[in-house]
Order: C-alpha cells, then sequence, then structure tokens
C-alpha cells in the first residue's frame, strides 16, 4: 500500500514536481520516481478515512487517509498541486447535507439516480411482531361461526349503451408520441405498467361520468390516464359534479383562435392543482360534442316527434347551401358527396362528405327542411 507522496526536494516548482514511490516487492523494499505527472482532478486514485477511493476534487485535507502524509513541506506542496481543499468549516448543516448528496449522485447515470432515488423514498414495509400463542384458536372459532356468504336476486339499473368506437383506441390514437410511449394526460408521465404482451395498460376515463353534461355516447368524451390518475379522477372524492361543470365551462370557452396547432390545458384540482392536457384534435372534438349538446338542449325544434315525417329530402344543391350558411363554409357541388339521411334517436341526420376538408364528416339534423345542429367526425 502507497504509503505517503512525498516531494524529492522542497523548493521545486509545481511544474517540476516528483512523486517517490515507495513499495515492497519479494519482500524487499522499491523506491520510484515519477517524473511525468499528469493532473486528473476527476480520476478516483486517492484515499479517505472510510478506505475508499476518491478523486482529488472530492477530497477535503481532514478527510485523507491517516496513510498520509499531510504535514511535511512536500506534502502541502503536492495537496497544492492536486487542489485538495480545505473543509469550509463555515457550511451549514444543510449545505453539507447537499455536499454529501452530490457526492453520492457523482458518477451516476440518470437511470442509476433514478434507482438511487426511489430505493431511498421506499417506505419500510409493517411488520406484526411475533404470532401469539392462542390466536389461531381463536380465529378458528370465530371462521367456524361466521355467517355463510349468501346471494339474492336484485334489480339494478345498468348503463348498456357504449360508444360505437372503443374510446381505448381513439385516445391511443392521440396519446402516443413520437416514441410510441403513451402519455397520461394528467400526470404527463408514460405509463407505468405494460401487459405480458407489450401493450400499455391504461384507463379510459369519462370525464363528465355520473352528470347530464351529455346526453349522447361519444368516444370523444374520456381521457387517457394512468391508474393513478384515473383511480384519483374517480374515486379520489376531488372532482365533483360543481368541478365537473367548471370544465365544461372552461372548454367551450377556451379561445382556439389563439391556438390552432397547439395543446390546451385544463386546470382542474386533485390533491394538488394539476390540468387535464389535451393535443390539439381531441379537444376539438369534445368542444364540439358540447357545443351540439347545448344546441340540441336550448333548440326545442331540435328534437323530431317520432310520427313526424320529414317534409322533403333535401336535394344536393339545397344540403350544400344549408352547410354554407350554417357553418360559414364555401362547399361546392364539384367536390362534395351528399349521403342518405338516417334517424337516430328522434334526430334526422343528413351525412356531408367534403374533399376540401380531408374526408371530415359535417352531420345535421333536418325538421322541415331546416338545419338545427352540426358535428364533425374525423
Amino acid at each position: 500500500m502507497l504509503r505517503g507522496c512525498l516531494l524529492e526536494e522542497k523548493h521545486l516548482d509545481i511544474n517540476a514536481l516528483k512523486i517517490k514511490h515507495t513499495y515492497k516487492y519479494n519482500s524487499r523494499e522499491k523506491t520510484d520516481y515519477i517524473e511525468d505527472i499528469i493532473f486528473y482532478p476527476k480520476l478516483k486514485w486517492l484515499m479517505n478515512k472510510n478506505r475508499q477511493f476518491v478523486s482529488p476534487q472530492e477530497l477535503y485535507i481532514d478527510n485523507l487517509s491517516t496513510d498520509y502524509d499531510i504535514e511535511s513541506e512536500g506534502a502541502k506542496k503536492l495537496i497544492e498541486f492536486l487542489r485538495i481543499k480545505e473543509e469550509n468549516k463555515n457550511l451549514t448543516p444543510e449545505e453539507k447535507r447537499l455536499i454529501e448528496i452530490g457526492k453520492m449522485f457523482d458518477g451516476l447515470t440518470d437511470d442509476g439516480i433514478k434507482k438511487l432515488i426511489d430505493e431511498r423514498n421506499k417506505p419500510v414495509f409493517p411488520t406484526s411482531g411475533v404470532y401469539p400463542l392462542g390466536r389461531a384458536e381463536k380465529i378458528t372459532e370465530e371462521y367456524g361461526n361466521a355467517k355463510s356468504i349468501t346471494y339474492q336476486k336484485r334489480e339494478v339499473s345498468e348503463r348498456v349503451s357504449s360508444p360505437e368506437i372503443d374510446p381505448k383506441i381513439y385516445l391511443e390514437s392521440f396519446y402516443k408520441n413520437r416514441d410510441e410511449k403513451l402519455v397520461c394526460q394528467i400526470c404527463k408521465n408514460e405509463m407505468p405498467l405494460e401487459k405480458k404482451n407489450g401493450v400499455y395498460y391504461f384507463e379510459k376515463v369519462e370525464i363528465f361520468s355520473k352528470t347530464s353534461i351529455l346526453t349522447k355516447e361519444s368516444e370523444r368524451a374520456y381521457i387517457c390516464c394512468c391508474p393513478i390518475c384515473a383511480a384519483k379522477y374517480q374515486y379520489g372524492g376531488f372532482i365533483d359534479k360543481a368541478q365537473k361543470n367548471k370544465i365544461k365551462e372552461k372548454i367551450l370557452n377556451e379561445n382556439i383562435t389563439q391556438n390552432k396547432d397547439g395543446n390546451y390545458e385544463i386546470p382542474i384540482s386533485l390533491d394538488e392543482a394539476t390540468n387535464i392536457c389535451f393535443v390539439n384534435k381531441h379537444f376539438m372534438d369534445l368542444k364540439t360534442i358540447l357545443e351540439v349538446e347545448n344546441k340540441i338542449r336550448h333548440n326545442p325544434d331540435a328534437v323530431v316527434i317520432e310520427d313526424e315525417p320529414i317534409v322533403e329530402k333535401l336535394d344536393k344543391n339545397k344540403a350544400i347551401n344549408l352547410v354554407n350558411s350554417e357553418m360559414e363554409l364555401d362547399l361546392n357541388e364539384s367536390n362534395t358527396k351528399v349521403s342518405g339521411v338516417k334517424k337516430e334517436n328522434k334526430i334526422w341526420w343528413l351525412s356531408i362528405k367534403d374533399s376540401k376538408f380531408d374526408d371530415d364528416f359535417h352531420l345535421m339534423s333536418l325538421t322541415g327542411g331546416k338545419s338545427l345542429a352540426f358535428r364533425r367526425r374525423l
């Protein structure tokens, strides 16, 4: 073991330093002199008092191994050359703690740092102590006298309708990023769990569940959440009807003219203040169905009595003119196709397809030849 690092002469310039290296070989003591010294501040070759090899920049003089000479003039010159610092006695306990944390993370990769933090934050698993004598007999008696499991038929109301498109398929198409990582709309982290087949496990959360804000099924009314955020949103007791109404109003009143391509953030309060982040297309889809819902609610003519017939089947030009006037578009006969009328929940819809709008579908309800409400399907 290297006992010490000494200067050969007391008054040499530090650029002309030589190191005397004394060691044992075949039971004989040998001495070498190293003349070509290269300074490597991050190389871990000096030993501290904990018998750990560290770099000069990590050391303080008081923390050098006791194997080293730190008193002689030569040793002081070498300490100066290696830039080993004196410990700052004026550091606060917090500053010393932060220095120690920095030493702990030195040399670790990002994954290594994350693993170390996770390990340190992991709670101590509880223990129950020694199993007491007589406990098994008591449990045996209690279980033997417990009520039998019984079943009873009951009538319950159950939601039997569902969107035509699985919300999970719809959400995955928007919230997988360019690295094919599925991201939670609330915490913005990658989904923490992949199933055995490599598919992400995530929750589809109905944003306005248990309210009358929307009266029709739509895959657009769901958000993409990790299991933790889904549990907070649905069962944490943070999101009540009042907050869901605020979310609705915020979406309806959002200024979309200033944000045509970017994402939208709607503030919410869970266990802390956060937001739901929407990509542009999802946000506009949701805003559209909320607007359609409002039109249907506030226009009594929007719902057709079941026995009332359609006054007329609109010809193509009349349908195009209605869309242009209602939606301020400029569709024309050459690139627009109009399909047949269909009935959906007492409302009649005329489907219009236009190549100018990337084959978007514009649907409008008709009563007596009037256009009452619109929606767009991507």
